[in-house]
């Protein structure tokens, strides 16, 4: 491979990179949206079961729907992390990939002391 070409699929990575990071930042932004959108209806609900005076019932209902909110937000967090940790392992063994094409290991010719004429 010639250094052109190798320059060439170096900016090609780069440039792999840096959308793989964008897809990944934007999804951390949405999760966080959603996240932060779920726990002010917790913050919320906790607020009107410390403010107001609610029978039993409906105390019982509000803690009910705390936790449903939060069950929730804890099993799309765990879905966020674990699409997160595929997408870092899938970049990880396509630049290990990458790398074994392009030969880039490290090989070390030194003379032979043994050799024979």
């Amino acid at each position: 491979m010639t250094s052109n070409a190798t320059f060439s699929r170096q900016r090609v990575l780069a440039h792999e990179n840096a959308d793989l990071l964008g897809t990944l930042i934007e999804k951390a932004l949405l999760a966080g949206e959603r996240y932060t959108k779920e726990f002010s209806k917790v913050a919320a609900l906790a607020r009107t079961i410390g403010e107001c005076e609610l029978t039993a019932p409906d105390r019982a209902r509000l803690l009910l729907t705390i936790e449903e909110i939060a069950s929730d937000a804890e099993t799309n967090a765990q879905l966020d992390v674990d699409l997160f940790q595929g997408l870092l392992a899938g970049q990880l063994l396509a630049e290990n990939a990458v790398r074994g094409k392009n030969g880039s290991r490290e090989v070390v010719v030194g003379p032979s002391t043994d050799t024979r004429h």
